[in-house]
């Protein structure tokens, strides 16, 4: 699926996927939005080059189908940048695109600036996550909305920060090139619980002893894989909960993330997706119970 500006989305599918496709038009079209459905008949190399979703091997045929993208349809050629897989999204794709992209873009703005207004952010649970996290000398939030930027999956602010300590009773999923979500799914209470300290993860525990050892693993690999790299906050309003899909956009569901690693070479990015709980802003609550509370956005 590849966008070219606002005004047109273009729809590409497998012949697998097209009672997916004719869903993703019907929704785009009560958004009011001009969609186009591209049949693979048009684009036979395509066909012979993808045996599904995912690209098995660069077969003979990928000359042809690199002169389709670049020669034969310009726009993806433009717009690159500007797509994404829906095969990932399920059933949730109406979740991901509820809402116009003006409007994620001006709540997400909201949610950033009450951040930077209040940099001394606490995040708690029932469970027993206390994290202090301190903003006051990250960098400028990086926004993620649908409009600015490269990535169409909107709903984001992220910075980062090693000013962020405290115990963490772990509620929620991870999304990762190691499929942890796909073995684990949304993992509840007590399975797994760690402490941060000055933005590294250590002393990991819990009752999921096999989910406690494949992590250890991960982060024995490489010296940089427990560091937290990011602080994210999710701000899409049609994401209200996890599936453990392993797809991008349970990062953008209301609530925290953490991202582990990813930023020296060798080391691998592991998002953390919490569930629900509370965050504290300069000691005023702005998200409870899975959802920001407007009033105290500004």
């Amino acid at each position: 699926m590849a966008r070219d500006g606002l005004k047109r989305v273009f729809v590409y599918r497998a012949k697998a996927y097209e009672e997916v496709a004719q869903g993703v038009l019907r929704t785009l079209g009560e958004a009011g939005l001009d969609a186009s459905l591209q049949p693979l008949d048009h684009l036979k190399a395509i066909e012979s080059t993808y045996d599904d979703d995912f690209l098995v091997v660069f077969n003979e045929h990928f000359d042809e189908f690199s002169d389709v993208l670049k020669s034969k349809q310009p726009f993806i050629a433009k717009h690159w940048r500007n797509a994404f897989k829906l095969t990932g999204m399920g059933g949730h794709f109406s979740e991901v695109f509820a809402h116009p992209p003006d409007v994620i873009e001006s709540f997400t703005g909201r949610v950033s600036g009450a951040l930077d207004r209040r940099p001394d952010i606490r995040y708690s649970t029932l469970g027993g996550t206390d994290l202090a996290i301190d903003l006051s000398s990250s960098k400028a939030m990086t926004i993620i909305d649908g409009i600015q930027g490269d990535d169409m999956v909107p709903g984001e602010a992220a910075t980062f920060t090693e000013k962020i300590s405290g115990p963490v009773a772990f509620e929620g999923t991870f999304l990762c090139l190691i499929p942890f979500a796909a073995k684990y799914g949304v993992v509840g209470p007590k399975s797994l619980a760690f402490d941060i300290e000055a933005g590294r993860v250590k002393d990991l525990r819990g009752d999921n002893t096999e989910l406690v050892s494949d992590l250890n693993k991960h982060f024995a690999r490489h010296p940089d894989n427990n560091s937290v790299d990011e602080v994210g906050f999710g701000t899409n309003l049609g994401v209200t909960r996890l599936y453990g899909t392993n797809s991008v956009f349970e990062e953008r569901h209301l609530g925290l993330h953490l991202g582990l690693g990813g930023k020296t070479p060798g080391s691998l990015h592991l998002d953390l997706l919490f569930e629900g709980g509370d965050i504290d802003a300069g000691g005023r609550r702005i998200f409870q119970g899975g959802a920001y509370l407007p009033a105290a956005l500004p």
